[in-house]
């Protein structure tokens, strides 16, 4: 999931106030995909900003991974000045974006099915792409 922001730290406060009030400490959203070379190969085609200040991966990858992706880029014409492995717990936006990419991939494999309803209210409330 590719998430774009201007503020993510204004973001990332109205995200633990929600989690606050609900009585939740975060979520994950849990992907029985393994992401890591076709990451690498889906973010150069999906990229719209060639020049980007930072890029946060959901998941422990090891310095060689982030390496490896800041190098396809590159190679692509697509500058970043920082790409960063983070833990969900750290990173509100990151459980946001989980939480998108489930509703998506659950409404992907199940069109009629919970997710659906979910998925079309995110979409009325924030600016999503999704070619399902």
């Amino acid at each position: 999931m590719y998430v774009a922001v201007k503020d993510l730290e204004a973001i990332e406060r109205l995200v633990l106030k929600a989690e606050q009030s609900a009585g939740i400490h975060g979520f994950h959203w849990a992907n029985p995909i393994v992401l890591d070379k076709a990451l690498s190969e889906a973010l150069q085609h999906l990229l719209a900003e060639r020049h980007i200040s930072q890029i946060l991966v959901d998941g422990d990858k090891p310095k060689t991974y982030t390496r490896q992706l800041k190098k396809v880029l590159r190679d692509k014409g697509i500058t970043v000045r920082k790409i960063r492995s983070v833990k969900d717990e750290a990173y509100p936006m990151i459980r946001i974006a989980d939480a998108v990419a489930g509703a998506a991939r659950a409404t992907y494999d199940d069109p009629r099915g919970k997710a659906a309803p979910l998925l079309r209210l995110l979409e009325s409330k924030i600016e999503l792409r999704i070619d399902l």
